[in-house]
């Protein structure tokens, strides 16, 4: 069986092509892709070949989408077709088949919007967590992009206060403002030193690191939950050493997948977690949404939207 797939055939080229989907095997589990959520930040950089990227061509686009069971190998006993579930690398395509064991399903209340944030959840929860937030201390978000959206959304959840969310952007401040109580700042230099218990980079930009170094108070944590594209300077003992910081990086794919410990929960339990969120109303991810295009619209959205780095694009919805 093929499936349709945006993959990035060259630096700055992407395209539709067919893909032969794997065979399903005993333990595989056969999708119709119903929705799937663009990631600027990180997509931008892979299509340009931006600093930490492979810069190794083709490479398929998208990580984050909520599908519906079609299929499943004889083994699979946890889902049956019909089901919506969601995992982790499910790229922008109408067909996928991906292990049982990667997927969970996705709660009835929950709809298929904000069922494909799931894989951008699973990055701010993580991110979150390992910031080991505690009941009334402040936190302050940097990049209001997807990630620091929800990141920031599951900060208030999780008893941050006060909040500050910062981004140059006016519009993505305002989502900030529509879905929590919180301070929103154009500039980091307008968030006073070391003023905030934790710290989330959600930017991916290196001089955003020192500043987020200088807004942490003694004791703080900064956790680097976006991908930094490039180098950065610091001054190792002034801004870390004698501050006594925790200087915390989030890679999700330092998420294990097995073997939960405090603070490092296995991807399946925080993608459940994410889901159980949204069934009980705790976040809202609605209003994060600013763009919805069919399968078809996907390259022009992509050139029009996402490579010209549009800030009023959050939330990208692809229907399949």
């Amino acid at each position: 069986m093929k499936t349709r797939m945006l993959m990035v055939t060259g630096r700055g080229r992407i395209e539709m092509v067919p893909r032969e989907l794997p065979e399903l095997g005993d333990h595989g589990v056969l999708l119709k892709v119903l929705k799937s959520l663009v990631s600027p930040g990180t997509e931008r950089a892979y299509i340009l070949g931006l600093a930490n990227t492979p810069d190794n061509y083709p490479i398929k686009s998208g990580y984050s989408a909520v599908s519906q069971v079609l299929e499943t190998g004889p083994a699979v006993t946890a889902f049956r077709p019909g089901d919506r579930v969601a995992g982790f690398h499910s790229a922008h395509q109408n067909y996928d088949v991906q292990p049982a064991d990667s997927l969970v399903k996705v709660p009835d209340a929950v709809d298929d919007e904000q069922a494909a944030f799931g894989a951008i959840g699973l990055i701010a929860m993580q991110g979150v967590r390992k910031a080991r937030l505690e009941l009334g201390e402040s936190c302050a978000v940097i990049g209001m992009g997807p990630v620091g959206q929800v990141a920031l959304q599951i900060a208030a959840a999780s008893g941050a206060w006060p909040l500050v969310a910062v981004d140059k952007a006016e519009n993505r401040l305002e989502l900030a403002r529509r879905c929590v109580t919180c301070t929103t700042i154009s500039d980091c230099a307008q968030v006073p030193a070391a003023s905030m218990d934790v710290v989330i980079d959600a930017t991916g930009y290196p001089d955003a690191v020192p500043s987020a170094l200088d807004m942490a108070a003694q004791n703080g944590r900064v956790v680097l939950l976006g991908s930094t594209r490039g180098d950065c300077s610091i001054n190792v003992y002034r801004d870390i050493h004698r501050k006594g910081l925790s200087l915390i990086g989030a890679h999700v794919n330092t998420v294990p997948r097995q073997d939960r410990a405090p603070g490092r929960w296995i991807r399946l339990d925080d993608l459940s977690v994410f889901y159980q969120l949204l069934e009980r109303k705790k976040i809202d991810l609605t209003p994060l949404i600013t763009d919805r295009y069919d399968n078809a619209d996907i390259i022009e959205a992509y050139e029009r939207r996402i490579l010209s780095w549009d800030p009023t694009a959050v939330g990208v919805i692809f229907n399949w």
